[in-house]
């Protein structure tokens, strides 16, 4: 098979491509710019079944290559393989020093000449207008007391900075300093623009060759080192597992969520209006105006009213929340950043279609888990019903419907599996409920005795706490959190009735932690390593977090492998279905669930379509379950029944 190193250069993530370039052997590179790639034949050979396209951070690449119009048949991505094998960096300079000895110069570098050259131009621009003084400010003292604060003319202090900067006196470069500026260059930005980066597009074009066609060279070399270790240590299936879902993490990516605008204008109006509210009622409680985002203001009124607090932090005011005032400044906090995180950046970001395009990551946690950023879509708010309601704003296309299938319990099935533990593999194989089980043991009760608030609620807790490996005083917290009183020793008589109920999963936890204790890292039912370094520590607290860790990967990583499983499996069915010209989109997978768009009118073929193949990508000793929801929000859904 033919090896071939690519690379992609865009002006700007997600921006305009401008580049491909791609290597045949170490030393040498090609680029072709966008507008020459047809002449390259570069599509005939990444696309040819003989090929394997190597790149480095696929999500990106294979993106920007499949919007070009190409489709390589065989994709290796050598930030995945180094993820894998546990590399403390996954920066491809840093690798291909340590694999191929290679120094590589950075991006900014390469661009930094030409980018302080188009700073110097902004500045220009801005000293040949005129601008308005910035407005005072109140700032308010630590003390409660009140000061004004006048602002210098931007005009003035960019023309200071310049003085420093000829002479060599300036301690950041012009654009490190325009950046640093914050809010205060706002004015400037809305009428001039923001100060543009610059690209490889933007330098001359022989050192732009060198750079881009280095980083093709560096993936290919070391893909074979690499890939030596991923045979060595037994990971090639997880490998391509984690390669199979790359199609449908771009296609997510791409697709986006769509939003409401109006329910977020809404939603927005309503919460500034309870933070209004909540500012009166804290200064009545107060006895005088408190900011509620001044830690100094907040710590000062709290200890007066009586909550001796060390800090302002949220762990620190949960202890607290028997005075009213530390549960308005919460509830006030609440809402502030439901505003900020949720409401307003989602407004901000959303396209000119309404929909918001989050990056998602197959190699940031260590669990194997896919995370969200940018903004993170799989932390929606979820605890409250303040916090639910962003969720109404997440809004299908007309004439389709959102669709959620989520794997039902599908760590504690896994748990069963794995550990062989007697009773939970009874329980599920007799299509019990494992809560339920739980809740009599916890309380000492009969099935017909258990009240699903009072029990199983708690019970719940305490599965899903044990096989992550909680302590008393976590699970404590745990119920605090959720609105629950337990003391610490019933918190631990509830760890005890969990371990005598399921002590076959105790015998396997000891058999776990043994076990990496000897070797240093743990694996998963496919395979896939963890390394956990922790273990041989001499501080206790550090040992034993490594242990948890060692105990409840097996758990998480083997429900994200089913998942990932699922995933691989479902990109032809979904692409079948777009082929024919209907809509079935992935669009999100948020820990055991993944989110689709589906037509209306073909939602009784489609779903269940997904539903068997998500439910037979994996056989294990006890049956894998899942739960269907549909609806027009991803707040109002409802259960889907099988027409």
């Amino acid at each position: 098979m033919k090896v071939v190193g690519v690379d992609t250069e865009t002006e700007g993530l997600g921006g305009r491509p401008w580049s491909v370039q791609w290597s045949l052997g170490p030393g040498h590179g090609r680029m072709a710019l966008v507008e020459d790639l047809d002449k390259s034949g570069l599509k005939e050979l990444l696309e040819s079944p003989g090929t394997l396209t190597v790149v480095h951070n696929a999500l990106f690449d294979v993106g920007v290559l499949e919007s070009l119009g190409i489709h390589p048949s065989t994709v290796a991505d050598t930030m995945v393989m180094a993820y894998l094998l546990g590399e403390p960096s996954l920066s491809l300079k840093v690798l291909a020093y340590r694999y191929a000895g290679m120094e590589m110069r950075r991006y900014k570098d390469v661009v930094r000449e030409k980018e302080e050259e188009m700073a110097r131009q902004y500045f220009d621009l801005i000293l040949s207008r005129d601008w308005p003084d910035p407005e005072p400010v109140v700032v308010d003292r630590p003390d409660g007391t009140q000061h004004v604060k006048f602002g210098r003319n931007i005009k003035k202090r960019v023309e200071a900075y310049l003085k420093r900067y000829e002479k060599g006196a300036a301690a950041q470069g012009l654009v490190e300093y325009w950046h640093g500026l914050g809010e205060d260059r706002r004015m400037v930005e809305e009428v001039l623009g923001p100060l543009r980066p610059a690209y490889l597009s933007s330098i001359g074009i022989e050192d732009a060759v060198q750079y881009a066609c280095m980083d093709a060279d560096a993936t290919r070399r070391i893909y074979f080192p690499l890939w030596r270790k991923i045979t060595h240590w037994g990971l090639e299936e997880v490998f391509w597992r984690d390669m199979g879902i790359v199609p449908m993490v771009v296609d997510m990516m791409k697709a986006g969520m769509k939003v409401s605008e109006g329910e977020l204008e809404k939603l927005r109006e309503e919460y500034e209006g309870k933070l209004r509210a909540l500012e009166d009622e804290i200064e009545k409680e107060a006895g005088r105006r408190v900011n509620p985002n001044s830690s100094g203001q907040v710590k000062t009124a709290l200890v007066e009213a009586g909550a001796s607090v060390r800090n302002t932090s949220a762990e620190e005011l949960d202890k607290w929340r028997g005075v009213k005032l530390v549960r308005l400044v919460q509830d006030y906090r609440g809402y502030s950043k439901l505003l900020s995180t949720y409401i307003k950046v989602l407004s901000k970001v959303a396209d000119a279609g309404g929909r918001v395009h989050t990056k998602l990551s197959i190699t940031r946690t260590a669990t194997g888990r896919l995370a969200s950023s940018d903004p993170n879509l799989q932390n929606q708010p979820v605890r409250t019903e303040d916090g639910r309601r962003v969720r109404k704003a997440f809004v299908s296309e007309e004439e389709c419907s959102l669709v959620s299938i989520d794997y039902s319990q599908i760590e504690l099935r896994v748990a069963a599996h794995v550990s062989q533990d007697p009773v939970m593999l009874s329980v599920y194989r007799s299509g019990g409920d494992i809560h339920r089980e739980t809740a009599c043991a916890m309380f000492g009760l009969e099935p017909s005795q258990v009240d699903d608030k009072e029990h199983r609620r708690p019970a719940k807790t305490v599965n899903f706490g044990i096989i992550y490996g909680i302590t008393a005083m976590g699970l404590r917290d745990g119920f605090f959190h959720e609105g629950l009183v337990f003391g610490m020793e019933e918190c631990e008589r509830f760890i005890r009735a969990w371990e005598e109920k399921y002590s076959g999963y105790f015998e396997w936890a000891e058999e776990t932690r043994a076990f990496a204790r000897r070797r240093g890292y743990v694996r998963d039912m496919f395979g896939r390593v963890r390394w956990v370094p922790e273990v041989y520590s001499s501080l206790d607290y550090i040992r034993e977090k490594g242990l948890r860790e060692a105990i409840n990967t097996p758990i998480q990583s083997g429900a994200q492998g089913i998942i990932k499983e699922a995933m691989r499996r479902l990109v032809p069915v979904y692409r079948d279905w777009q082929a024919a010209g209907y809509v079935v989109r992935p669009l999100l997978q948020v820990h055991d669930e993944l989110l689709w768009e589906v037509e209306d009118g073909v939602l009784d073929l489609v779903v269940p379509e997904l539903v068997t193949v998500m439910k037979e990508v994996v056989e294990l000793d006890v049956p894998v379950e899942v739960d269907v929801e549909v609806g027009k929000n991803w707040k109002e859904m409802k259960e889907w029944r099988e027409a």
